[in-house]
């Protein structure tokens, strides 16, 4: 529940000033749902299928993996495939990233048995597990629907392996140093809010200034998440007792 309680004060937050700045209406069934945000709507469920699986199908996880997959193959098979999975309002990409979770959920409990990998292959292996992702995506654009819903196993396999090469103790070091440690705090703590203003803010309005545009657009989406994030803790003081702290509301992270 408390990852829940992060979300709605941000998608309060993003309502209220999308309303101001942009004439955007959502009533309160929108925030609830989330409609807007599909991921954020589907993490939120997720949680809650993640809670109940942690708690009486634990050692069942990778029969669990096994069952979603072919879950989403069956829901695959009944979709318009002019659209991708993973951009069209279907139930397989819902589905498809809960696998990715269940993923996760396995690894969390099997750390203490994972052998430390060696830096260089992870990292190999990551890029290989991206190239074949890029290459099922084309033969998707190609035509070749089936490549649509196999590119989620080198989607899984990245997502695994970032995972490796972050948990690297030499990583771990950079990560963890004076100077990075303070900018990954802060992007770290503004990922939600960065995913649920950039649908107001992306635009092509620079691209005769590229590649500066990806600067000015990086720039704008973070202030944007930052003043979000603000008003978010500013709602979440309102409803708790206690003096206000501005401190807390304007902390970078």
């Amino acid at each position: 529940m408390k990852r829940i309680r992060r979300i709605y004060p941000s998608l309060i937050a993003i309502a209220f000033i999308s309303c101001l700045l942009w004439s955007n209406n959502e009533n309160i069934i929108d925030i609830i749902i989330a409609r807007k945000y599909w991921f954020v709507s589907a993490i939120m469920a997720q949680y809650i299928l993640l809670f109940i699986v942690g708690s009486y199908f634990r050692n069942k996880i990778p029969w669990m993996i096994i069952l979603t997959f072919l879950v989403a193959s069956v829901c695959f098979m009944f979709w318009d495939h002019s659209v991708s999975i993973w951009q069209g309002e279907y139930i397989s990409r819902y589905v498809l990233s809960f696998n990715a979770m269940l993923l996760g959920g396995y690894v969390a409990i099997n750390e203490n048995r994972r052998k430390r990998g060696n830096l260089l292959i992870d990292t190999g292996l990551l890029v290989l597990l991206y190239i074949i992702f890029l290459i099922c995506g084309h033969y998707y654009h190609k035509g070749v629907v089936i490549a649509d819903l196999l590119r989620s196993f080198p989607l899984y396999g990245f997502v695994y392996f970032l995972y490796r090469v972050g948990s690297n103790p030499h990583i771990k070091g950079l990560i963890n140093s004076k100077y990075l440690s303070p900018i990954i705090l802060i992007i770290g703590g503004l990922s939600l809010e960065i995913y649920i203003v950039q649908p107001y803010l992306l635009n092509d309005n620079y691209n005769d200034l590229f590649p500066l545009n990806l600067v000015i657009l990086f720039i704008q989406i973070v202030t944007a998440s930052y003043i979000v994030r603000c008003l978010a803790r500013l709602i979440i003081q309102l409803f708790q007792t206690g003096p206000i702290s501005f401190k807390k509301i304007v902390s970078l992270y």
